[in-house]
């Protein structure tokens, strides 16, 4: 018995073989901010006891800081099993460092990039922050988003308060520009403050946060005035935290929450040999899909500003495959049973399983760039695949400047007026339609050229608020001669057929849409 309890005494002197309690889920984005206290503290001992930690806690990406050895940061790495690491290249001017970076787990996020930001005031942030552009994909959930990593100015007299004020100042400036000039409005700001946000607004240095809750949120705020991320004097001394932008509240959802991991009860020596901070969590829910109403789509873009900022379903199928217009970000097409589409767009990945003919159940958030309407890509499910592509929708030429029934497959025929790099002019006689041809799309053009008469198939887009038609398939251009077509690639049955009622059943009207072949002699009749 005497042996078995000072094995058992050895076990937890060295910390080798304690089990953390996991706190990751495979249905959810677990991300820690977790100052490393000069790491490595005591060596080879925190490199192993790190490790150990991070494998057990099962989270999928920590921001780490105070870094004080790049080659103890790199075995740190090797002990952790499909993990990845990146650091800031900033040293100081004694050849000395704390740096901030990232550790990740590499089948759940990808880093698209990473840069060192504000790096021109080294008075109010002498370690620079590091920015990454981050896309974390589990639990059938995607999340892409910048994740900003700090480690701003200690100590608690007032020049070094009014430091990490105007630091803040600094920070909050470039993310609302970032977010005013750029697509992603996904920002996750975190790391080791060295400052309360529950202090008197007198001397509270989060002000210009605090002041723009439309805008920013306090994701620690809950436990902030009852927790200590810090292990010492005074006892409850919270200064390690996470601020998002209001963007990301879908993400972080109902469930969403952020705790204070208390490592050093469950290791007695923590503080001498890992640090004096505890890590903190952030748990990332996502809202309910299968909760999420599917709407119509034609409802979505007929009222698409009362829908900005709420998480929308949409099925339907398919148009425009991801990929096929870009190959370093996802823009998809897919249209229902109301005659409407959308883009559906996610940048710096293709959701490869939006493919043509493919009915899918799409989750995302609406948005409008550039005029272009589009859902933020979030979540979907595959329902069937190999179904046939909507009828496109004839329209005269003059039509396609507007951006109105964006998203939806249309059709028009005309005379080539004008055929220059991307773009080709075709004119019905009721004026230009604007044809763009992407590259990336691969379509051979080699039989076209101005003064032929084509039929041109596409999805109906918008860019730089002016409408045009894109072509994504090789079966989308048609080349008529007289009054017969000359079939490249064409392989459609072009009769009268009756599309389908929007909506049905209705009450008190609906839609009728019927296309008619050009020489079919049809009636319609309505029965109440």
């Amino acid at each position: 018995m005497k042996k078995q309890l000072f094995f058992l005494f050895l076990v937890l002197l060295s910390g080798a073989a304690l089990a953390y309690q996991p706190v990751g889920t495979d249905s959810t984005i677990d991300m820690l901010t977790w100052n490393i206290e000069y790491f490595p503290k005591a060596n080879t001992t925190t490199i192993s006891t790190v490790a150990k930690i991070i494998t057990d806690l099962q989270v999928d990406l920590i921001a780490v800081q105070e870094i004080a050895n790049d080659d103890a940061f790199n075995q740190l790495i090797d002990q952790l099993d499909g993990w990845n690491g990146l650091l800031t290249s900033h040293t100081y001017g004694d050849g000395s460092y704390q740096k901030v970076g990232l550790l990740y787990r590499e089948a759940v996020v990808t880093v698209n990039n990473s840069q060192l930001i504000l790096t021109n005031d080294g008075w109010n942030l002498p370690r620079p922050p590091m920015q990454f552009s981050l896309l974390a994909k589990e639990g059938g959930h995607i999340f892409d988003f910048e994740l900003i990593v700090v480690h701003l100015k200690a100590y608690g007299d007032a020049t070094s308060e009014q430091r990490r004020r105007i630091a803040l100042q600094k920070l909050k400036a470039y993310i609302d520009n970032a977010m005013d000039t750029g697509r992603e409005r996904d920002f996750v700001l975190c790391g080791d403050f060295n400052d309360e946000i529950d202090d008197p607004e007198t001397s509270n240095v989060f002000s210009v946060f605090h002041d723009d809750p439309d805008n920013y949120a306090f994701l620690t705020a809950p436990i902030a005035a009852t927790g200590s991320s810090y292990i010492g004097n005074p006892p409850l001394f919270f200064i390690d935290h996470f601020i998002a932008s209001r963007d990301t509240d879908e993400e972080f959802g109902a469930n969403g929450f952020t705790r204070v991991l208390r490592l050093d009860s469950e290791l007695y020596n923590y503080r001498d040999i890992v640090s004096d901070h505890r890590p903190v969590l952030a748990q990332f829910s996502f809202g309910n899909a299968a909760n999420i109403q599917t709407m119509p789509i034609a409802d979505l873009q007929n009222n698409f500003g009362d829908f900005i900022g709420q998480t929308i379903s949409v099925s339907g199928i398919i148009t425009i495959s991801a990929g096929l217009f870009n190959s370093g970000y996802t823009s998809a097409y897919i249209q229902d049973d109301s005659g409407a589409g959308i883009n559906i767009f996610l940048y710096g990945t293709i959701i490869s399983e939006l493919d043509r003919g493919v009915h899918a159940r799409v989750t995302g958030l609406p948005q409008i760039y550039n005029g272009l309407h589009e859902l933020v890509y979030e979540s979907h499910e595959i329902l069937t695949t190999g179904q046939p592509e909507p009828e496109p929708v004839k329209v005269i030429t003059r039509t396609l400047a507007s951006t109105v029934n964006q998203g939806r497959l249309e059709q028009i025929e005309g005379e080539i007026t004008s055929f220059s790099g991307d773009f080709m002019q075709v004119n019905d006689g009721s004026g230009n339609g604007k044809v763009y041809i992407d590259s990336d799309a691969g379509l051979d053009l080699s039989a076209f050229s101005v003064g032929d008469n084509v039929r041109v198939s596409g999805v109906k887009t918008v860019y730089s608020n002016e409408g045009e038609l894109i072509p994504g398939y090789q079966d989308h251009l048609e080349k008529v001669t007289g009054t017969g077509i000359n079939p490249q690639n064409s392989t459609k049955i072009r009769s009268s057929r009756l599309v389908g009622t929007y909506p049905n059943p209705f009450n008190p009207a609906t839609t009728i849409s019927l296309e008619l072949g050009r020489t079919d002699n049809v009636s319609l009749t309505a029965v109440n």
